[in-house]
């Protein structure tokens, strides 16, 4: 049920509920020799109730699992443009779905990749509000504050160098699970490609 909004939740709470509630009739219906046929047919509102959410939640579970592929092949491949469109889609698909720890980090996790390190610091701090002692949430948000500080130096080619150095060693000493460990050496390849492309438009 972590996909699931506050008020899928309640709809399959009410249909569980009410499924229990028109068994017990069922019971009385039966004990007292009454004919079923009309409380049968009440049977199909809590199925409906139950049935709808336990769709969303499977269906949304594929896009998790989905979006942490789509996560991979972009941090293997930064230039991507493929990967990047597809990790952004599924990411805006599914973000206001989060609300556990681990989703609030897949989502940083992937606005980092995305490139925009303000928003990461968003969703790393909705983890932090979720977990005050997650390590991970602490540490995706120190990366995206080096991502942000690599890009203000995008605009001052005079400071780019120095920022460069005392970012890579900002990285060095981040220390995240390997699912997120890639993150760290993506932020430097794509800083080095922002550069690159700037200096060829130029």
């Amino acid at each position: 049920m972590e996909s699931l909004t506050f008020f899928e939740q309640v709809f399959m709470y009410l249909g569980i509920l009410m499924f229990f509630v028109l068994l017990g009739s069922l019971v009385f219906f039966v004990i007292k020799g009454k004919e079923l046929k009309p409380l049968l047919l009440f049977f199909l509102m809590p199925i409906l109730m139950i049935g709808y959410p336990s769709i969303q939640e499977i269906k949304y579970q594929e896009i998790w699992i989905k979006l942490h592929k789509s996560q991979q092949d972009l941090v293997e491949n930064p230039a991507d443009s493929a990967s990047r469109k597809k990790v952004e889609a599924l990411t805006n698909k599914i973000e206001a779905r989060a609300h556990t720890e681990e989703q609030l980090n897949s989502i940083t996790y992937s606005k980092i990749l995305l490139q925009k390190p303000k928003e990461a610091e968003y969703f790393a701090e909705k983890a932090l509000s979720e977990n005050q002692n997650s390590e991970t949430a602490k540490e995706l948000k120190q990366v995206a504050q080096v991502q942000e500080e690599l890009k203000i130096a995008n605009r001052y080619t005079a400071t780019a160098a120095a920022i460069d150095s005392a970012a890579a060693k900002q990285l060095q000493q981040v220390r995240l699970p390997a699912r997120y460990e890639p993150i760290n050496q993506y932020v430097l390849r794509t800083r080095y490609l922002s550069t690159q492309q700037r200096t060829q438009n130029n």
